[in-house]
């Protein structure tokens, strides 16, 4: 059987694992570390200690902002953006203080479990006779188990702060705090897992980037639009249209600028080529709004809403133009987005199975859509909405909500003045030295009358055609001037 002296020692031995145990366990708050899931930085997220600080009509103003008017919302913001900076200088304090905690506490603990068990034997061992003392390598491979453990921790955190501290993902953190007033709670919910996670591992940064930057540029308000400003570059570039189609685009985006709340829609009628997407991209310039556009030809339903999960996920066709405009510093929810071929789907001829979302989606009612990429509701309600197709809509009740503009066409009259005038000139001026295209030079009146006679005979009552001659005319000019440019040389 066991020697006194055996189970003495294995007594020994077991107090200081129990002790080294225990310590374990307070150290690591039964396993989980609490940096990723400390309450303290989730308060930070919730900035419930900011938001109920603010006076009343803030707090009011807060709650109702989506549903403010642009000259409302911006008042709004400049007012908030003090509240802002001190929430942000808070959460970095905050922050660095809880970061700088877990890296002594964890330093602590590998300094503890290198040299404790060592320094407690040793003043065992002297009160004990040596056949009793206890032999220090019986807990060397504790002992080392506990110093990795901690030391890597400590490591990992060093790592973590110098990655995530100045990077991207504290840009995001701190834009994600500035901006989730605004938010709705199930996407910032999935923004604040996806922050987390990539707190635990950085190397999740890489798969959620792409993620975290569309949420963060999701449109939340409205632009200040002028209506002084609008009528100044409306008549030039709206000088292409006839005057009939003018006056009632006039009359649809004034609609837009002054009906802030109340969702307004326009049918693009026409074949194609005849000016329907130049000029829902002119109404986006002239508003000075971003331009999206989607086509429904040839896509699911998926494809169109998106999609979630880890297999190929993505925002889908309507996210993907909200989020196309890059010219502003962010896109706004009073965008202007197109929906072409829409005729196709809503007479019937196209996939039927995106008709009920379709009409979902066009129903005054309708503030917002579900994305699964998101896994949350993207706001429409305030969009500028043009519907573009080649025939009537046959579907009665919406056909009523929506403004009619035919495009007919364009005059030959026109389209040689356009190509002549406009078009060819711009074409001249993207060529490089030395073999730049003047038109004074370059273009003859036996030129013109070429161009003339190829318009004449031209039935297409839109521009595609036209321009696509003007192109092959100009390609042609190119060549015979770098041959006459080489001969010379």
């Amino acid at each position: 059987m066991f020697s006194h002296r055996y189970l003495l020692n294995m007594l020994r031995f077991s107090f200081i694992v129990k002790l080294f145990l225990s310590n374990h366990d307070a150290l690591s708050t039964n396993g989980v570390d609490e940096i990723y899931d400390d309450p303290n930085i989730l308060k930070v997220y919730e900035q419930s200690a900011v938001i109920k600080d603010l006076d009343k009509e803030i707090q009011k103003n807060l709650k109702i902002f989506q549903d403010l008017s642009s000259n409302e919302q911006q008042e709004f913001l400049r007012g908030f953006t003090k509240v802002q900076d001190r929430l942000e200088e808070e959460y970095k304090n905050k922050k660095i203080k809880l970061v700088n905690q877990r890296l002594i506490k964890y330093g602590t603990a590998t300094i503890i479990c290198a040299l404790a068990p060592f320094i407690l034997i040793s003043g065992i061992n002297r009160y004990l006779s040596d056949p009793h003392k206890i032999d220090a390598s019986v807990i060397i491979p504790l002992t080392m188990h506990g110093f990795f453990f901690f030391g890597f921790k400590a490591l990992e955190i060093i790592a973590r702060k110098v990655v995530s501290s100045e990077g991207a993902v504290q840009n995001y953190e701190i834009e994600y705090v500035r901006s989730k007033p605004f938010w709705n709670r199930s996407l910032s919910k999935v923004f604040e897992s996806k922050l987390l996670s990539v707190r635990k591992n950085p190397a999740f940064l890489h798969d959620y980037l792409k993620w975290l930057n569309a949420a963060i540029n999701l449109p939340f308000k409205k632009k200040d639009i002028s209506i002084d400003s609008f009528q100044g570059t409306f008549v030039q570039e709206f000088s292409i249209f006839s005057s009939s189609i003018r006056e009632k685009i006039k009359g649809l985006c004034i609609r837009h600028i002054i009906q802030q709340n109340g969702r307004v829609m326009a049918y693009f009628q026409g074949p194609s080529g005849t000016g329907k997407t130049s000029c829902a991209r002119t109404i986006a310039y002239c508003l000075g709004l971003p331009f999206g556009s989607v086509a429904l030809a040839n896509y699911s339903m998926s494809d169109l809403i998106g999609q979630g999960g880890v297999h190929q996920p993505h925002p889908g066709k309507i996210a993907e133009a909200i989020l196309s405009e890059n010219e502003q510093e962010k896109t706004y929810s009073n965008m202007v987005f197109l929906i072409d071929e829409v005729d196709e789907v809503l007479n019937g001829e196209g996939k039927n199975d995106i008709l009920p979302f379709l009409l979902t989606l066009l129903d005054p009612e309708t503030k917002s859509y579900y994305n699964p990429y998101f896994e949350s509701d993207i706001r429409i309600k305030d969009m500028l909405i043009i519907l573009a197709g080649n025939k009537p809509i046959s579907h009665k009740p919406l056909a009523k909500r929506l403004v009619p503009i035919m495009f007919e066409g364009f005059t030959k009259e026109y389209k040689k003045d356009y190509i002549t005038k406009k078009f060819i000139p711009k074409l001249y001026k993207k060529t490089k030295s030395p073999y730049i295209l003047d038109m004074e030079k370059h273009f003859s009146d036996e030129d013109k009358k070429k161009i003339d006679k190829l318009i004449d005979e031209d039935d297409d009552p839109g521009l595609r055609n036209v321009q696509e001659i003007a192109r092959q005319f100009v390609d042609e000019k190119i060549i015979e001037t770098f041959l006459e440019e080489k001969e010379k040389k």
